[in-house]
């Protein structure tokens, strides 16, 4: 049986919304502009991640950004996104193009507890607002990583804000990536 990791970059103050400034968020831009250090070592992570999963797991929009982003990038890091399998919660068949993808879109939770069963490591999760509540609230998530970036955003969608009911975590580390980005790992206490 596999895990089912969130990976997210959020702001200090909770919002996982517009990082690269693609959107229409004032605040939008706020993952970009982090220094060199912070993104090699950013990147480091993320790329473990990537390697340590069997597969990824997206929202329609979060793939769809991946998709026009990742496709044509080269690297073991892109490489290997490329070529994990891919589950899209989605109500119309995602683009293709970018390794196997698979479409769930009906009984998303029912679905993605069977993928875990399934699975031989992390079923990888980045981004996908709108699907966490899902995930979160029908008690699916095993572990979530935060990356938390030193800007208030003040707006925008945050991490929490769609849940149904709480939830108890439990530290498991916490440390510095580079100069300014600390990285939160949780898992779900479910004792």
């Amino acid at each position: 049986m596999g895990k089912l990791v969130v990976s997210i970059n959020l702001t200090l103050d909770g919002v996982i919304e517009d990082p690269m400034g693609d959107g229409e968020l004032k605040a939008g831009g706020w993952a970009a502009e982090m220094p060199d250090q912070d993104r090699t070592e950013w990147a480091r992570h993320l790329t473990e991640e990537a390697f340590a999963a069997s597969g990824l797991l997206f929202g329609a929009r979060t793939y769809a950004w991946f998709v026009e982003r990742w496709t044509t990038r080269e690297g073991g890091w892109a490489d290997r996104l490329r070529e994990l399998p891919k589950y899209v919660v989605s109500s119309t068949d995602p683009a293709t193009g970018w390794g196997p993808v698979t479409r769930i879109d009906t009984d998303a939770a029912g679905r993605v507890q069977a993928l875990k069963d399934e699975a031989a490591g992390d079923l990888l999760v980045f981004g996908s607002g709108q699907l966490l509540p899902v995930l979160f609230d029908n008690d699916l998530v095993d572990e979530l990583r935060l990356f938390v970036f030193p800007t208030i955003a003040g707006s925008g969608r945050r991490l929490f804000d769609q849940l149904a009911a709480p939830h108890q975590l439990r530290l498991v580390s916490g440390a510095a990536v580079g100069a300014a980005l600390v990285r939160q790992v949780y898992e779900f206490d479910r004792d």
